[in-house]
């Protein structure tokens, strides 16, 4: 029972960094609308001059607080260390146990550019568009689904690691493996330096799970120590009822220096906004359904 216990939590949360990736955003508290927004992070514009942190493209391999310093980067520090980039990827997340199955696949773009503005796309496995969402200025614009670019309300305006979050499927994909990943240095690629994902023969973080496979490589940037490309591919198993319940991991990316072009949000309209006077749950009790709560309310 602990065991099963166990897994239930560890499901929920693997879930939860898939969900966060694939959402391309976290929950966040909204502030008041009196509150200061805070600065957008990676706006170049409010850096001194980007100097790339020393890296030597060795030891990767070798010392796992480098490996988690490169592979766990947010998309603004990358942008802070080599100025606008783009951005293609695609996160695939399946759990299968006790008959049940749970699977993700989704195809992330992000477009930068200098002066801080950006751009996050997500489509679904059949390329339908699930989210879009645009920072011109210090104003975010939000889509959902084939529905109509919004300007963000204030609440929305505080949302502003949507790109870090999308991009954080390799930082999640390491956290999940631990230490039962290791790279192999391969040599030198066409954009960096190439390394091979192996199993170290550690176990992963959680107790519930065991490394079957793992394989795939990622480049690092020598110069800058920027992940430019990644093909990585885990299976791990867990005990289950009547055969090893499954967890299948897939982070394919490619990240190249890239300024998109301006940003056209001239079609956006106004936010969708809660014209409702007041919200109170006990409102029926007085005979009114003016309320959040009610079924029926107007």
């Amino acid at each position: 029972m602990g065991r099963g216990r166990t897994l239930l939590a560890h499901s929920l949360a693997v879930g939860a960094w898939v969900v966060s990736t694939l959402s391309g955003c976290r929950p966040s508290e909204p502030a008041p609308p009196s509150a200061a927004a805070p600065k957008p992070p990676g706006r170049l514009r409010d850096l001194p001059e980007v100097t790339p942190r020393p890296y030597e493209g060795t030891g990767l391999d070798q010392d796992p607080v480098l490996r988690d310093q490169v592979l766990k980067q947010s998309f603004s520090d990358i942008v802070e260390r080599v100025g606008p980039v783009a951005y293609e990827g695609r996160t695939r997340f399946r759990i299968e146990r006790n008959g049940h199955e749970i699977e993700r696949d989704e195809r992330t773009q992000i477009d930068s550019r200098a002066e801080g503005d950006l751009r996050v796309r997500q489509w679904d496995a059949e390329d339908q568009l699930l989210r879009e969402a645009v920072r011109v200025g210090d104003r975010w614009y939000v889509r959902h689904g084939q529905g109509a670019l919004r300007r963000a309300d204030y609440a929305q305006n505080q949302r502003l690691s949507v790109a870090n979050d999308a991009f954080s499927a390799l930082a999640g994909f390491c956290e999940t493996l631990g230490p039962a990943l290791g790279l192999r240095d391969v040599g030198r690629a066409a954009d960096g330096r190439a390394y091979r994902a192996v199993p170290t023969g550690e176990p992963p973080p959680d107790p519930a799970l065991e490394l079957v496979t793992v394989e795939g490589r990622v480049v690092i940037e020598e110069r800058t120590g920027v992940p430019r490309r990644a093909d990585l591919r885990a299976l791990l198993e867990t005990d289950g009822v009547d055969r090893p319940g499954k967890f299948e991991l897939e982070v394919h990316f490619e990240l190249r220096p890239a300024e998109a072009p301006p940003f056209d949000v001239s079609d956006a309209v106004d936010p969708i906004r809660d014209r409702s006077s007041r919200h109170d749950p006990l409102a029926f009790l007085q005979g009114e359904t003016r309320t959040s709560t009610v079924i029926g309310g107007d």
